[in-house]
């Protein structure tokens, strides 16, 4: 069974490049893979955009592609839309992991998590602060994240 995921590559502050990967998108292997063989912005930028999408990535690095797909375009007004917007495209493509590069480092994902944890993550890691930490939402929170939720799908054109 294929463990299924996104690599990503933020461009600038509302845009990123992503890349479907079909096989071992688990960490314990494209979480130590990606840093080994793919660990400057040249590499990782070439990784999602030069090519199709991803059937796997070999231990020594060996990238293996489709003959079809390639990098989508995500983009955003800011940078909370940006990651909203990566994280139901993920979610679209049955994503168990996503790895993002930011600047000089990939950030891993676990989709499992959800949106609060992935949207908050890679927008600490942005503003230069520690990932966030699972907490149960106080019932005004989940209030205004489903507001927030609703606002986001209406821009997005997926509710009237």
């Amino acid at each position: 069974m294929a463990t299924r995921g996104q690599i990503a590559y933020l461009a600038n502050s509302n845009t990123i490049y992503s890349i479907y990967v079909h096989y071992d998108a688990y960490p314990e292997h494209l979480g130590k893979i990606l840093p080994q063989y793919f660990n400057s912005d040249e590499k990782a930028q070439e990784l999602v955009m030069d090519g199709p999408d991803i059937r796997s990535i070999d231990d020594d690095g060996t990238v293996e592609r489709y003959n079809k797909g390639g990098a989508i375009t995500v983009k955003g007004e800011e940078p909370e839309d940006l990651f909203n917007y990566l994280y139901d495209q993920a979610d679209g493509a049955s994503a168990d992991y996503v790895y993002v590069w930011l600047e000089d480092k990939w950030i891993p994902l676990n989709m499992n998590k959800g949106r609060q944890y992935f949207v908050g993550t890679l927008l600490d890691q942005i503003r230069k602060s520690e990932p966030t930490m699972e907490t149960e939402m106080e019932d005004e929170d989940k209030e205004l994240y489903e507001y927030q939720k609703r606002q986001w799908q209406h821009r997005a054109g997926i509710i009237k």
